[in-house]
């Protein structure tokens, strides 16, 4: 998470359940407040990204051709924000899927004879809204890197058209 993530505001953030039943409680509710942590982080920082993205693609058109290779390495960097953002947000969904396997694994270790151990329906109902947003953001990863794809293009041709431009006119000078 980072040297700027502050565990005290973690641990008060979320309740620890209570509906353990015939469990014995345990600290998995750590990891599902970290896994909501880098949610919020991986959509907060896809919307900023998307807002910029949608700023630059402004500016693509109205850019000095001399500003162009500054405008290349601005979309490179937006491209890197995008891929940053992409592994935590497939951290995140790993941790998810571990966590749905603990959640399974531990009532049935603890079972005894025939009878059925649950797993804190709280945790479960947290583990699968984290889920459910992490799932939403999945079409703002897929339509960001065309977006800038898109750019990349648009400054490439707005590039070659200023050569050839400048091309003719030493020419007809």
């Amino acid at each position: 998470m980072g040297p700027e993530f502050d565990l005290k505001s973690l641990l008060r953030e979320d309740s620890f359940p209570s509906d353990y039943g015939q469990l014995s409680p345990d600290f998995l509710f750590l990891p599902v407040s970290i896994l909501k942590k880098q949610m919020e982080q991986v959509r907060d920082g896809l919307t900023v990204l998307m807002k910029r993205v949608l700023e630059e693609e402004r500016n693509v058109v109205s850019k000095d051709p001399d500003d162009l290779g500054i405008v290349r390495g601005q979309l490179f960097e937006l491209e890197k924000t995008h891929l940053m953002l992409h592994d935590r947000w497939l951290f995140g969904q790993e941790l998810a899927r571990n966590l749905a396997k603990c959640f399974d694994e531990i009532p049935r270790r603890e079972s005894k004879d025939n009878s059925t151990a649950a797993y804190s329906k709280v945790l479960l109902q947290r583990l699968e809204t984290q889920v459910t947003l992490s799932k939403m953001l999945n079409p703002s990863f897929n339509t960001i890197p065309s977006k800038i794809r898109a750019q990349h293009r648009m400054v490439l041709i707005s590039s070659q058209f200023f050569d050839l431009d400048r091309s003719l006119t030493m020419l007809l000078d």
